[in-house]
């Protein structure tokens, strides 16, 4: 069992699993089984279709039909491209080949899990530039003579740098995310072209926080460790 934020409305976590069922029904038969289970389960279906619910058990594979039909059948379900659908099945039946993308369920998985690369390698960046500042400043002493000129220049290089690759590769992971929201396959290149095609606006964000960030910095003490202070921000 899987336990995944809501998706689609602001609500409590849901737990997720996956099983797979042989049964004499129908996938239409079949579906109105589910729902009459989930009745008697306590599901009100007078409110939103996104919102709480104390059972929800949809079929998202039956066999390799493709097809729609009545009670939001659909076969494959198009939830599949969100985690706490794919992750659950692809540990069952890694193997079991989506009729819709040709592909195993475990390699569809291991796309989605190759997104969290952005978050780790935007971590990994950001402490290489906090390192490539930190070092030469502290073994130089430059800011020795309190917040200057020189000061200003490498806190903005500073901070310019950091939110670069901040906005980087967060514009990498929601190209790629969106990519699987419209149900694609993203692969880890397709996030890093899509924030490339917006380097210009990333460098200008990261400009524009950059000098907001030595703004409120250089406001913010008087005790010139201006340094200790970027490091902190970083």
């Amino acid at each position: 069992v899987y336990r995944f934020p809501a998706v689609g409305f602001d609500g409590p976590d849901f737990l997720n699993a996956a099983a797979v069922v042989d049964s004499d029904l129908d996938p239409f038969a079949l579906n109105d089984w589910l729902h009459a289970l989930e009745d008697a389960h306590g599901r009100d279906r007078s409110g939103p279709r996104f919102g709480d619910r104390p059972l929800d058990i949809d079929i998202v594979f039956f066999d390799d039909l493709v097809l729609s039909g009545p009670g939001h059948l659909e076969l494959p379900r198009d939830e599949l491209k969100h985690a706490f659908v794919l992750r659950p099945l692809a540990e069952i039946a890694p193997d079991f080949v989506d009729p819709r993308s040709g592909r195993m369920l475990a390699a569809l998985w291991a796309v989605s899990a190759e997104l969290m690369l952005f978050p780790i390698l935007s971590s990994l960046a950001t402490l290489l530039v906090l390192a490539t500042f930190a070092l030469p400043v502290f073994m130089l002493k430059l800011f020795d003579g309190g917040f200057n000129v020189v000061a200003a220049v490498v806190g903005f290089a500073f901070y310019f740098c950091q939110y670069t690759v901040i906005i980087f590769f967060n514009s990498a992971l929601v190209g790629a995310a969106t990519i699987r929201l419209e149900g694609g396959d993203p692969t880890f290149s397709d996030g890093l072209r899509i924030a490339r095609s917006r380097l210009p606006a990333i460098l200008g964000y990261a400009a524009i926080a950059a000098t907001v960030g030595l703004i409120l910095q250089s406001l913010k003490n008087r005790d010139n460790n201006i340094i200790v202070r970027l490091i902190g921000s970083g």
